[in-house]
């Protein structure tokens, strides 16, 4: 069975005490016997705390909450996604008063945020930078907190409504989210919600590619405009534009789009394939390879590759 290992973090790698290598945003492939248990332990710098887990029947059905898992043809991949950093001293960063209660953003192992006496959430790490501003949308209060790239919204209810990267907001009709997605043709959504006091209600949405694909990038372009709902007929020969109604239906409902794994090359030599990860259970991903066929510039077949 061959397991690629993936880490946010640079870190060696060990399985069963025997060091195995640095692992990193670079694949660790690694061929391990189905039959056996392994103890592997992911060790970072040291200002993070280190990972251990058993490579088992249980892990392949229920991985820790730090490791994501993606199941291929040919192999699995785990990816080391989170890691805490070593840092026990109680530090407050931000203080404010929102509808009769304190919000506070502080870190200790991490940057957290308490809402009221007992509400306790996980931030990304940029929040250490977080800037409070209280406005109001529709009638009513709306707390937000605006880092580096990253934005957290919390209701009068003291709910947590939004919090996700988005590089600014305003309050054209509504309120209006506005974040540049991790993409081939660097795209730029904007999100439209209204608001009730509670909650943020989806209102519409738009995306726009900042850049036009080359040649090499086109087929990720395609499927990342699937995945956001955007104008992906405008990649596609005229022959094939008049199936675009059916492309969904077709590659199914998948939530990442991302170049194969270095295995997938040795055993295949297509250059214009993309992966794609089916959400199954949470943490756990089942991959699925498509390709297409490009003439004058479009996409003029769309198939899996085996």
């Amino acid at each position: 069975m061959n397991i690629i290992f993936l880490s946010a973090e640079r870190s060696a790698l060990k399985l069963n005490g025997e060091y195995v290598g640095v692992c990193d945003l670079f694949e660790r492939i690694c061929e391990l016997d189905e039959k056996t248990a392994y103890f592997a332990e992911v060790v970072p710098e040291d200002k993070f705390f280190s990972h251990s887990f058993f490579i088992d029947e249980n892990f392949f059905k229920s991985p820790p909450p730090y490791i994501n898992l993606y199941f291929s043809k040919s192999a699995v991949t785990v990816y080391i996604k989170d890691f805490t950093i070593k840092d026990f001293e109680l530090k407050v960063i931000n203080q404010t008063r929102f509808c009769g209660y304190d919000i506070t953003i502080y870190k200790q192992c991490g940057v957290k945020i308490l809402i009221g006496d007992n509400v306790v959430k996980e931030l990304a790490p940029e929040f250490e930078f977080g800037v409070f501003n209280e406005i109001e949308v529709g009638g009513f209060p709306l707390l937000t907190i605006s880092a580096n790239g990253w934005l957290c919204c919390i209701s009068k209810s003291l709910k947590t409504v939004y919090c996700e990267k988005a590089t600014s907001f305003n309050l054209d009709e509504g309120f209006t989210v506005i974040c540049e997605l991790e993409s081939a043709c660097k795209i730029v959504c904007k999100r439209k919600y209204l608001y009730d006091g509670n909650d943020l209600l989806p209102n519409g949405y738009s995306i726009k590619e900042s850049v036009e694909p080359s040649h090499e990038i086109l087929p990720f372009a395609f499927f990342e405009s699937v995945l956001y709902k955007g104008d992906f007929a405008r990649y596609l020969s005229d022959d094939l534009k008049g199936k675009s109604h059916i492309l969904g239906e077709y590659l199914g409902n998948f939530c990442a789009v991302a170049p194969p794994c270095q295995l997938f090359y040795t055993e295949r030599k297509n250059p214009f394939a993309v992966c794609l990860a089916y959400l199954e259970n949470k943490n756990i991903y089942r991959v699925k390879y498509f390709a297409v066929d490009i003439n004058n510039g479009k996409i003029c077949n769309v198939y899996p590759v085996e």
